[in-house]
């Protein structure tokens, strides 16, 4: 039998035995590099989705439906898979219809594949019901996904506009009528003075040649008399019912008659005197010689 020290030794040769047996045999070759990893590969580019949404119409009535154009581009790459996923209106009373209604499952949702910088379109209309009773602005939002690229959105806005309408008179009351404005009176017609016939003028009176006597005594001067004034018909003025430029261009001519007159009588007298002073110096003279 055995001894316990003997099973000891046996046990940890038997150990000894399997490390040794599990320990790899070295290569060799002598060669202690790993085997290289295959080179990584590098990644496709993504695509990048453009989209915007074009109403015809900035305006409408309600009642009306609007069509708005959605266009899509893609670019830095082409993006495959692309469809709409999404268009709805704010506020929900708008009705949304065109080629890719809801659920967004219909052949116009589906664009396919667009290469890079190639371009695509998608036909919806937004419309109001016509019982809307004030002006609302509706917001159409679109939504765009493809398998290698970001969603891309747009949103596009339309204004329905309630027309006004004219209030209604209340009942047993009439429109008051417009006052209508008056003319202006006709202008009067000014009546024109009527030319009369220039009377006869009376015959001028002359002055009586002086009587020379050898006293030398002053001669009676008979007082002029102004000439009657030549009434003549009034001339017509040219603008109508213009009274004042004719009595005054008569006046004038009556005031020269007289001043003509006076001028001519002071005249006539004072030749009297320069006459009468030279017969005095004579028969001054001659009484001096006769002495």
């Amino acid at each position: 039998m055995l001894s316990r020290s003997t099973g000891h030794r046996l046990l940890l040769g038997m150990g000894l035995a399997t490390v040794v047996a599990a320990t790899p045999s070295p290569d060799p070759s002598g060669s202690g590099s790993p085997t290289p990893d295959p080179s990584p590969t590098t990644p496709p580019p993504r695509a990048v989705l453009l989209v915007s949404a074009t109403p015809g119409r900035a305006k409408a009535k309600p009642g009306e439906t609007v069509p708005v154009t959605v266009r899509v581009r893609a670019q830095n790459a082409s993006a495959t898979g692309v469809r709409v996923t999404r268009i709805a209106a704010s506020p929900k009373k708008a009705v949304v219809g065109g080629e890719c209604p809801a659920p967004f499952t219909a052949a116009g949702c589906t664009l396919g594949t667009l290469a890079a910088g190639g371009r695509d379109t998608v036909l919806a209309t937004v419309g109001v019901p016509d019982d809307l009773t004030a002006t609302t602005p509706v917001t159409l939002s679109i939504t765009v996904t493809a398998e290698n690229a970001d969603a891309g959105s747009a949103a596009a806005t339309v204004t329905f506009a309630v027309p006004v309408k004219a209030k209604p008179l209340p009942t047993g009351t009439t429109a008051a009528p417009k006052k209508k404005k008056k003319a202006a009176p006709a202008p009067r017609p000014v009546p024109r003075p009527v030319p009369q016939p220039a009377p006869a003028l009376p015959p001028e009176q002359s002055v009586a040649p002086p009587i020379v006597t050898t006293s030398v005594p002053l001669p009676s001067v008979q007082a002029p008399t102004v000439a009657q004034e030549r009434t003549s018909a009034l001339p017509q003025s040219r603008l109508r019912g213009n009274s004042a430029a004719v009595a005054q261009d008569t006046e004038f001519e009556r005031v020269a008659g007289v001043q003509a007159a006076w001028l001519a009588a002071l005249f006539v007298a004072t030749l009297l005197v320069l006459t009468q002073a030279r017969l005095g110096r004579r028969n001054s003279r001659r009484r001096v010689r006769s002495r």
